[in-house]
């Protein structure tokens, strides 16, 4: 075989190689491509937000860890729940206790009653936040949505009777987003309670065992629908 027609050889196996090459690299960068568009489908990222919350999948409820140095000094105790959802329906209800025994039983915040916004919400998607300000006893409710706003308050002397020279201790519940909602499930939110200690299961400290320890308990959960 003559030098040319080898260098030839040569050269058309090094084309046919490096043409592999560039499609398998071609193949992976499709593959990265998809699976990047499906990531951003799934968690509402970029042309896939709309009006949802981004880096929350459909049907889902998370706590955002992180607040705000300025809630921070407005607030003693705040919190931030993101959701994306297909209900039309938020209610917060309260539920005090004194021992195991419930005393009342209240709803004095909600968000997407056609009845008294006069709109039909097609999903609720948006944070709710609530917090205690600083020095006060009453929690400030806030729904935030696309174009969407809700807020309230509970007043604790209102709505409650608090012993105050008892102490409080109070705890929040934490969602991390992972499990997908139940309509008409309670979702807690928000427990204190008067003189002891609590558990750091937030449901252990609702047991009739610790409701008869615990002379006072105020606990706050939303219901979804």
């Amino acid at each position: 075989m003559e030098d040319k027609e080898l260098k030839k050889l040569v050269k058309k196996s090094r084309n046919r190689q490096t043409k592999k090459i560039l499609g398998t690299y071609a193949i992976m960068l499709l593959c990265f491509a998809l699976i990047g568009l499906v990531f951003m489908s799934v968690y509402n990222y970029g042309p896939f937000k709309a009006d949802k919350v981004s880096g929350l999948r459909d049907d889902r409820i998370k706590t955002v860890e992180q607040q705000s140095d300025v809630g921070a000094l407005l607030f003693d105790q705040v919190q931030e729940i993101q959701m994306n959802t297909d209900v039309n329906q938020l209610t917060i209800h309260i539920d005090y206790y004194e021992g195991e025994k419930l005393i009342s039983a209240t709803e004095p915040f909600q968000v997407g009653d056609a009845e008294e916004t006069g709109e039909e919400l097609s999903g609720l998607k948006g944070s709710l936040m609530y917090g205690i300000p600083t020095g006060e006893k009453r929690m400030i409710i806030d729904f935030i949505g696309d174009g969407y706003r809700a807020r309230g308050q509970l007043d604790f002397d209102e709505y409650l009777t608090l012993e105050k020279d008892k102490g409080w201790s109070s705890q929040e519940y934490y969602y991390e987003g992972t499990e997908r909602i139940e309509r008409d499930k309670k979702y807690y939110l928000y427990l204190t309670q008067t003189g002891g200690n609590m558990y750091l299961d937030f449901e252990q400290n609702l047991s009739k065992k610790k409701l008869k320890e615990t002379k006072q308990t105020i606990v706050m959960y939303m219901v979804l629908k």
